[in-house]
């Protein structure tokens, strides 16, 4: 059994990559790993500590969280961008009628649609589904996922930043074609194959000028893994694909990040945490606030001060900009260099 996902000139064209990891997904493809215990040996010291550290809850959240209503509607798929902080809220405060008509969907094309694990029977409260939906996401990322993000949003970043130049030098087609062994392009259909008893969301998806997000993933255990909005039909796509695993780092390995307090006793906790995460790569104002949980207005003051002060500098791709060190920035992390710039 296999997904064809269709396309028109208009797709490719307007076919995009998402430079970071959701969260949220994320969260859905861990806990799907830590339900299935596929024995993968890059995931070996994740596992066990994950359980453990989600102790009594651990049964209930990967329940909720591996539920058809968490995997299979709208309640997730439409959040894949942006911060953990906003897509809780955005889950906790879902509109009665979208609920009820994510429901219904799940009930109409999934036979069994896991309703149970969210507490709901048909007569309870359907608000109650978004409060334990949003209560699970946040609980596992921040017990199993949220020590090892920086290792984990490096790893993503970097995988992106050579599909963006697979584009650059070659086009959208060759990077469709190097996502994966079991990912087949051949133009106008992308394919690749699903294992499941019944296929949920058909075999042909039409584009119809939607065009395709790409969103990197980690946890992600099969060759792609496409995300529909059901109830919003006009919303493109989001196609998972799994970041390659290097076992020269492993993120697990490196739980503990190195001490902030000098840098952070010149200039700050926050601006010294902005520091360290643009010495991995340049990044956005929304990715930086994503990356280190801070509001958009805390990151974007942060930045700002940055870019004044001589340490960082911005430059813009297409209508984003990004935030990158300078040398004396770089200098400053290293510790190699002292500055009478203002804060």
């Amino acid at each position: 059994m296999e997904i064809r996902i269709h396309f028109t000139p208009d797709d490719l064209a307007r076919t995009r990559l998402v430079r970071t990891l959701s969260p949220v997904f994320e969260t859905i493809y861990g806990a799907c790993r830590l339900a299935n215990d596929y024995r993968d040996p890059f995931f070996t010291a994740w596992v066990g500590p994950s359980r453990a550290a989600l102790g009594p809850s651990a049964k209930p959240t990967v329940s909720v969280l591996t539920s058809s209503l968490a995997q299979e509607s709208d309640l997730i798929s439409g959040r894949f961008d942006g911060s953990l902080t906003a897509a809780v809220q955005d889950l906790r405060s879902i509109e009665r009628r979208s609920l009820v008509a994510a429901i219904d969907d799940v009930r109409a094309r999934v036979p069994s649609a896991g309703r149970a694990a969210l507490g709901h029977d048909g007569g309870a409260d359907s608000a109650r589904i978004a409060v334990v939906l949003a209560a699970a996401v946040q609980r596992f990322w921040e017990v199993t996922l949220s020590p090892h993000w920086p290792v984990l949003q490096q790893q993503a970043v970097l995988t992106h930043d050579q599909h963006a130049a697979t584009v650059a030098e070659r086009g959208v087609g060759a990077l469709l074609r190097s996502l994966g062994p079991d990912v087949i392009w051949e133009y106008p259909v992308l394919r690749y194959p699903i294992f499941a008893p019944h296929n949920v969301r058909g075999e042909d998806v039409f584009l119809r000028g939607q065009g395709l997000i790409l969103m990197p993933s980690v946890f992600l255990r099969r060759s792609a893994g496409l995300w529909l909005q059901h109830t919003s039909p006009e919303a493109p796509p989001v196609l998972s694909y799994p970041v390659g695993q290097d076992f020269r780092v492993i993120p697990w390995s490196r739980v503990e990040p190195p001490s902030d307090q000098p840098l952070a006793t010149l200039i700050g906790p926050t601006r010294a945490a902005v520091l360290r995460e643009l010495d991995q790569g340049s990044f956005t104002t929304t990715q930086l606030a994503q990356r280190l949980q801070i509001s958009m207005a805390t990151a974007s003051e942060h930045a700002g001060i940055l870019r004044d002060s001589g340490l960082t500098a911005s430059h813009r791709e297409g209508r984003r900009v990004y935030h990158a060190l300078t040398s004396l920035g770089r200098a400053l992390l290293a510790g190699r260099h002292g500055t009478n710039h203002p804060m």
